[in-house]
């Protein structure tokens, strides 16, 4: 009897510890792509946005790009509102009053149009919470960038130094406009 109980607790122990060596733990935001957790392109802007794997590649990165072209759209209005605060903050110490229209809405319609010519940067599959999804980074290059930023400029109609324009500009593409786009996400 004895014999069987040490044969019993063992046997439970050896289940026990396969059973606990058996799970895997849950994918963490760590062990995602920094591509996925924080899209940058160099001088640019970026977004990534993912969709749970369907089988049907084609409608998989449509869905994913048309999200991550959305999600592009939305950061480009926040880093616009950064941008019509570091304009008030600015102006309005010089005591002039300023004429034209405020860069958030001429922002809508000029986004628009570039929007339209933003790439697929990079996609790749990823595994999400044990579930396969399709990545995929959208990007505006610098250039499309700097071009969105200076026909927010012209259509604003907003008369600015050089040097005023280049700091709107930096703001425009600030870290600080991202901070902005995480808080207004949660």
């Amino acid at each position: 009897m004895k014999r069987f109980s040490s044969l019993f607790c063992l046997t439970a122990l050896t289940a026990a510890v396969l059973t606990g060596c058996g799970t895997k733990p849950a994918e963490t935001s760590a062990s995602l792509p920094d591509w996925v957790m924080a899209p940058m392109v160099d001088g640019g802007i970026a977004s990534t946005s993912c969709v749970r794997d369907t089988g049907n590649f084609s409608l998989d990165r449509a869905q994913a790009t048309a999200s991550a072209r959305a999600s592009l759209t939305k950061e480009i209005g926040i880093k616009v509102q950064a941008m019509d605060k570091e304009y008030q903050r600015s102006s309005t110490g010089g005591g002039q009053n300023e004429t034209g229209s405020t860069f958030e809405s001429v922002s809508r319609q000029v986004a628009n149009e570039y929007i339209v010519g933003s790439r697929p940067a990079k996609v790749d599959f990823v595994n999400i919470n044990g579930q396969r999804n399709l990545c995929v980074m959208v990007a505006m290059q610098p250039e499309a960038t700097k071009g969105l930023f200076d026909s927010i400029m012209r259509q604003s109609k907003r008369k600015l130094s050089p040097q005023n324009e280049e700091i709107l500009y930096e703001e425009f593409r600030a870290a600080k406009a991202q901070q902005e786009l995480i808080e207004a996400t949660r």
